[in-house]
């Protein structure tokens, strides 16, 4: 294509990276990029700018109305990387960067500036080469460092094992069964995780570690070994200081995917390399102790009487919910309670937000099902957390995205509530939140709904009838505060 403008070129490069769904909330800056979207490509309406990841922002000399002074740093503590290009020719090359580096390991968002008069400009010819690359990361372990990691966990008479999100995110869970069974070791996810990364069934898992280093040191505590893989060291939140580590020492090695993690993480000998491969080799490699543990007994569900509480919804959910289902979840009072509660075995088949802020939920949600238009995605959704982007379910409707929104409903901010407690102040205000008409919500976007779900039997009923839905469906359900 002769005299092929930016716009044309760039279109070209996302379509080589099959990126071709754009979620927007447009305004004057984006216009030009998606005024012609070319054959191929979708646009999504977001109705606000959280729940889409915006790119745009232009840099001017004088201050012009939504000008953004600084775009590169609006973003910076939260993405991978942040640019603005130097000039029109520029921009071709600015967006193979991004998707190049949001595809490497660890994979996360970056974020581009682009100025909104770029699009038309002629492309430079070269930039044709940018649509044949690629980016590929091997770091595997050499033989000889296998051998020594699996003799050294070999020697481990007492052994555990932490797991984080990327160990999910390289679909490596099979291989993390196997390394974990023949050491006979107790698996423990970190805290907070944002995926799901062992099978909640198996009799090794022993459910998520709280975020503080008090209790963290505390289930170390007898154990001479532990592995932790596809995690930061570790993400602390409770103010609960300690030692790292039991007074009596434990030795500790971290394979981590993300150099940054291996350079701050304030103990473990680090190594960075490729999650999946590194876990099959030692797997294969590590001896088999004969150590067979049993599962730990399920703790019985919180009960109110006369009201329904999230443990109890939480058992619905597991007992009714086929194995095709990917889980979106944002209780967070309950990220915890979910993996003990709820059987989760399918890779990539649960998510949770990986920053701790409030609102991705429903948004992440509408976002897998397109993904997966095949799937029937669940989303537990906290009544607080649900109004940071209520306007997803305009999207939801739209694209008739197949998800059943469950709302626990305790008419309160749950999550700021248990952290007030654990470190004061307890009386702080703007935590209780009644009277929020999800019906009057849901109606007005045009999603079905059934609201102010008292019993676990019209709650089971509701959902089953969810899971059939051929687009979204809002239910509500009124939960005790526990």
């Amino acid at each position: 294509m002769k005299n092929a403008t930016v716009l044309q070129r760039t279109y070209e490069l996302l379509r080589f990276h099959n990126a071709t769904t754009i979620f927007g909330n447009p305004g004057s800056n984006e216009l030009p990029f998606i005024a012609d979207l070319p054959d191929g490509f979708r646009y999504v309406l977001c109705l606000h700018e959280g729940v889409a990841a915006s790119k745009s922002g232009t840099k001017s000399a004088i201050e012009m109305m939504l000008t953004n002074v600084d775009a590169t740093l609006l973003t910076k503590p939260i993405t991978k990387g942040s640019y603005e290009p130097l000039s029109p020719q520029d921009v071709p090359r600015a967006v193979s960067n991004g998707v190049l580096e949001a595809l490497t390991e660890p994979r996360g968002p970056t974020y581009l500036s682009i100025p909104w008069d770029d699009w038309a400009a002629t492309a430079n010819p070269n930039v044709v080469l940018l649509a044949s690359r690629t980016v590929q990361t091997a770091g595997h372990l050499s033989d000889e460092l296998i051998k020594d990691l699996a003799a050294r966990m070999s020697s481990w008479a007492n052994p555990m094992i932490i797991l984080g999100p990327n160990v999910d995110a390289d679909r490596a869970q099979g291989a993390a069964v196997t390394l974990a069974e023949k050491l006979g070791a107790p698996v423990f996810v970190a805290p907070s995780a944002s995926r799901c990364p062992f099978p909640t069934t198996r009799a090794n898992f022993r459910g998520v570690l709280e975020p503080s280093q008090k209790k963290i040191k505390e289930h170390m505590e007898g154990h001479d070994g532990v592995l932790i893989v596809g995690a930061p060291i570790f993400r602390y939140h409770q103010y609960q200081p300690d030692s790292y580590v039991p007074a009596a020492g434990i030795d500790a090695i971290h394979l981590t995917v993300d150099p940054s993690e291996a350079a701050r993480a304030p103990f473990a000998n680090s190594i960075v390399c490729s999650i999946g491969p590194a876990l099959t080799a030692l797997g294969g490699c590590v001896k088999d102790r004969g150590v067979k543990l049993d599962p730990r007994p399920k703790t019985a569900a919180k009960h109110v009487e006369g009201q329904m509480t999230g443990d109890e919804l939480l058992d619905v959910i597991a007992d009714n919910t086929p194995d095709t289902v990917t889980y979106v979840n944002e209780v967070t009072p309950m990220s915890d309670a979910f993996m003990d509660r709820v059987p989760i075995t399918r890779p990539d088949g649960y998510k949770l937000c990986a920053s701790g802020g409030l609102g991705f939920g429903l948004a992440a949600a509408v976002g897998v099902a397109l993904a997966r238009p095949n799937d029937t995605v669940v989303a537990t959704i906290g009544d607080g957390s649900s109004n940071y982007a209520i306007q997803a379910l305009y999207t939801a409707v739209t694209h008739k995205a197949r998800v059943g929104f469950v709302i626990f409903n305790n008419s309160k901010y749950g999550a700021v509530i248990h952290l007030a407690e654990a470190q004061g102040p307890p009386d702080a205000p703007g935590l209780e939140i009644p009277g929020i008409d999800f019906m009057g919500l849901a109606r007005g976007y045009g999603v079905p709904a059934v609201t102010n779900i008292t019993n676990l039997e019209d709650f089971e009923k509701e959902y089953k009838k969810a899971l059939k839905a051929k687009g979204p469906v809002l239910i509500e359900a009124k939960i005790a505060f526990t």
